[in-house]
């Protein structure tokens, strides 16, 4: 009973990609990391992705922040956030990188199309 009890209160783990749309030939470094996880720096080719899975806390505030750079502009975004990216029932959370802001995939219309402001 208490292993059944104990995966109820799990929550389902999630999926985060980036992909860089920034322009043809210009690549992206990403640094990303969480309170507790730094998953440190990729570099990310023109149209090429990156990801990463984990499982978010019980108490809905699991954050991971990222940083990108490409050629001399640094910008920053927050990847994930449990009360924006957590309960729209995907467990996956697809950014395409570009360079006005990250636009979220929207799995209603199949496209990248929920963009949002650098922080």
């Amino acid at each position: 009973m208490a292993t059944s009890e104990a995966g109820f209160f799990k929550k389902r783990r999630v999926h985060v990609v980036i992909s860089n749309d920034i322009a043809p030939g210009i690549g992206l470094k990403i640094h990303c990391k969480s309170k507790d996880d730094d998953l440190g720096e990729h570099i990310l080719p023109n149209k090429g992705t990156w990801g990463f899975t984990f499982r978010p806390n019980f108490w809905g505030t699991t954050q991971f922040f990222c940083s990108f750079v490409w050629q001399s502009t640094l910008r920053y975004f927050d990847a994930f956030i449990s009360e924006r990216d957590y309960n729209e029932g995907h467990p996956d959370v697809a950014w395409s990188i570009i360079p006005m802001g990250p636009c979220k995939f929207n799995y209603a219309t199949n496209s990248s199309d929920i963009c949002f402001p650098w922080n």
